[in-house]
């Protein structure tokens, strides 16, 4: 009997002769060569040498104004196709009520017998910064105190 390793293994080595012996004789004895010389090119020394070998060096610039508007050009893109699926309503629905449910696990850091926790809601969009002593933390309510409220 075979495990699906070994029928898969079969699958890829079938597939495999299946190509090497459907390549043509004509472009089985043809070689190509490859260079020989395997020492890297040296850095240009300065940056309009850089520039000139390297058209995207722009976009290194993160805060640069044309790397800016790039990227905001290529994520209006990006949004404008992923909003014209039929799907993207619901999906977006499902994901915002998955990040807003009060049902989520407060999951936190423990420091000095207190549990601290980053929390958002649809009443806290931006979010608050809590705490609560680690014995109030194990209990089914919490008792969170409020260190920052980022919403104010």
């Amino acid at each position: 009997m075979k495990t699906p390793q070994t029928a898969i293994a079969a699958l890829m080595t079938a597939a495999a002769s299946a190509l090497i012996f459907s390549t043509p004789a004509s472009a089985q004895e043809t070689t190509e060569t490859v260079p020989t010389n395997t020492e890297a090119e040296p850095m240009p020394a300065d940056a309009e040498a850089a520039a000139q070998t390297d058209p995207y060096l722009w976009l290194e610039e993160v805060e640069g104004e044309e790397a800016l508007a790039w990227v905001k050009s290529q994520n209006e893109r990006t949004l404008e196709d992923l909003q014209t699926g039929d799907m993207y309503e619901r999906y977006y629905e499902d994901a915002l009520d998955v990040l807003q449910s009060d049902e989520r696990i407060p999951y936190g850091t423990i420091r000095d017998g207190w549990v601290y926790n980053f929390w958002q809601d649809a009443t806290n969009v931006r979010g608050l910064w809590r705490r609560t002593p680690l014995e109030s933390y194990a209990s089914d309510s919490p008792d969170w105190e409020t260190i920052v409220d980022f919403d104010k």
